[in-house]
């Protein structure tokens, strides 16, 4: 049981770094395809497509650290609360982009709760790993 434990314990930083990195990816080569997924004016979202790159290499940077660092667990707690800073950073001015009628409002919120959910999974998963390195 406990080497099931710890096989699903070192699964999620992979999952969270993988999943980073596909996001990070889409971001960088498709920076349109963000704000047609959150609704947004399509001449903004074109104008914004640098900006969204930018998103994209964060998440790059992110998913890579995460793979990184899974073998070095303390170090891999202090880098998944830095995530989790982000990503409830995300979810707040998405929701601040819903209610200024920036992005439409059932596809920001949704990409908002998603966000926080990334937080949270992110404070889970450093509450569960060991201290140990």
């Amino acid at each position: 049981m406990a080497g099931t434990a710890r096989a699903a314990g070192a699964a999620i930083p992979v999952a969270f770094g993988g999943t980073r990195l596909v996001l990070g990816l889409a971001m960088v080569a498709r920076p349109r395809l963000l704000g047609g997924l959150l609704g947004a004016d399509p001449a903004a979202t074109a104008a914004t497509g640098w900006s969204t790159r930018m998103l994209g290499t964060r998440e790059l940077a992110l998913g890579i650290g995460t793979l990184l660092l899974r073998s070095e667990p303390r170090q891999l707690r202090r880098f998944l609360a830095i995530q989790a800073g982000c990503d409830a950073g995300d979810a707040v001015f998405l929701t601040a982009a819903v209610r200024q009628g920036r992005v439409a409002r059932g596809r920001g919120l949704l990409l908002a709760l998603c966000s926080a959910a990334g937080a949270a999974g992110d404070v889970l998963a450093v509450r569960r790993r060991p201290p140990a390195d």
